[in-house]
């Protein structure tokens, strides 16, 4: 038996007995590691759509507006359901050309707008000029708006007077309808 060139002393001794015994440490296997990965990352997914629907509860879209206007009346339908009255210094064409722009369909009574943007004034009386409406989603909801533009059958420029009804589809989007044969 050879010597050991360096004694150690007792503390060194129980030093080392000690490392050896320590404990090591939990390992999990590799499988539950993977299945932890996964149920972490569809808890991810579905957090971000649920946060998603609570931030379409708590901050709904608003209905498209030109800059400008001035209210002159407001009616509450339900939850999220608003009717407005506006007077704009838009000529009616524009204001059909701003919610043709915010993705609205837009049909005339009579009348309409030239190619240049010109208002052609109706030549009959008509309840409206033009009517617009939209519907869009937004999460799992739908915003449904329909703009109702007055007739100007003043030669000199006035202001242009609209209806914007707004209303958020809870149910969410209403189905495509089937188109006809």
């Amino acid at each position: 038996m050879t010597q050991d060139p360096y004694p150690r002393t007792p503390e060194e001794v129980h030093a080392d007995d000690e490392q050896e015994n320590a404990p090591t440490g939990c390992q999990p296997p590799l499988w539950l590691v993977g299945v932890a990965l996964v149920v972490l990352i569809f808890a991810g997914i579905f957090s971000v759509q649920l946060l998603n629907v609570v931030y379409g509860l708590v901050f709904p879209p608003s209905a498209p507006r030109p800059a400008g206007l001035i209210e002159l009346a407001h009616q509450s339908e339900g939850t999220r359901a608003d009717r407005w009255q506006y007077q704009s210094d838009l000529s009616p064409c524009e204001v059909v050309a701003f919610y043709e722009a915010a993705g609205g369909v837009c049909r005339f009574d009579d009348g309409g707008c030239g190619a240049d943007g010109t208002y052609r004034r109706p030549t009959f009386r008509v309840d409206h000029f033009a009517v617009c409406e939209h519907v869009f989603p937004f999460s799992i909801f739908g915003l449904r708006w329909q703009v109702h533009i007055e007739p100007d059958y003043h030669p000199s420029p006035t202001r242009t007077r609209f209806e914007l009804f707004s209303e958020v589809l809870w149910g969410g989007m209403p189905p495509e309808p089937t188109p006809t044969p």
